[in-house]
Order: C-alpha cells, then sequence, then structure tokens
C-alpha cells in the first residue's frame, strides 16, 4: 500500500509513515523523513535562540569561531561535537570546546592560576 505525504508530495510505501491514532487511515500526513527533517529544524533553531539569548552571542559568531577552530575543539583539538564555552563572571561566549575540556575548565572554576599549578604538579615541578 502507499501514500502521498502532504509536506514532500511524493507517493511511499505505508511503511515511510508513522502511526497516528485518530486519523481516518492510522497514519501521519507526513513521512518519516520530511517529520525527521522538521524535528531537526525546529531543535537547531531552538537551541540557536537560546545560545544566543545565555551567551549574549550571534550565530555568525559561533560559526566563525568553528570555522576558526577548524571544528575542533579550542583546547585538545579533538574533531566531533562541541559545546559553547563561556566565561562564567560576564556570561559571554568564549569558544567551542570537547565536553571534556568544558567540565575540566569547569572543575577549576575558570582559574588560569590554578591550571598552571596543575600543569606545574603534572610536570613534577610542583611548588
Amino acid at each position: 500500500m502507499v501514500k502521498v505525504c502532504t509536506k514532500c508530495n511524493q507517493e511511499k510505501d505505508i511503511k515511510n509513515f508513522c502511526k497516528q491514532t485518530g486519523r481516518k487511515d492510522g497514519l501521519r500526513s507526513w513521512c518519516k523523513k520530511c517529520l525527521h527533517n522538521w524535528y531537526v529544524l525546529h531543535k537547531e533553531s531552538g537551541r540557536m535562540k537560546f545560545i544566543i539569548r545565555q551567551y549574549k552571542t550571534t550565530k555568525e559568531e559561533v560559526d566563525k569561531r568553528k570555522k576558526q577552530q577548524g571544528s575542533k575543539c579550542g583546547i585538545c583539538g579533538q574533531v566531533g561535537e562541541l559545546v559553547i564555552d563561556h566565561d562564567h563572571t560576564t556570561g559571554k561566549f568564549r569558544g567551542l570546546l570537547c565536553s571534556t575540556c568544558n567540565k575540566g575548565l569547569g572543575h577549576f572554576s575558570d582559574s588560569s592560576v590554578l591550571l598552571e599549578n596543575a600543569a606545574r604538579y603534572l610536570g613534577g615541578t610542583w611548588q
């Protein structure tokens, strides 16, 4: 059996549609692909609005920084999913980090003195 997606106007097998009770045929009107794309788009736009408001930045600034960093963590250089790093005093966007490095900075309370002490400790020159 086939059905036409009202979003992309393509005829697709009914296995490409999610179930929805209360509808005459028991299926959603949009196919799974269109539905997924819609959710992703709205999730990203909602997340970006939050980032802009929370971290006093713009989408362009975030995109520019991502390009400058080559889509890599600003500390360890890991490629992958990056998170927003911000100054906890001012709330302003600083850059993009991997989750591990971002949490590491947080555990050191964003203190360069503590981080320098940690580096000396790891290097065996503590004191």
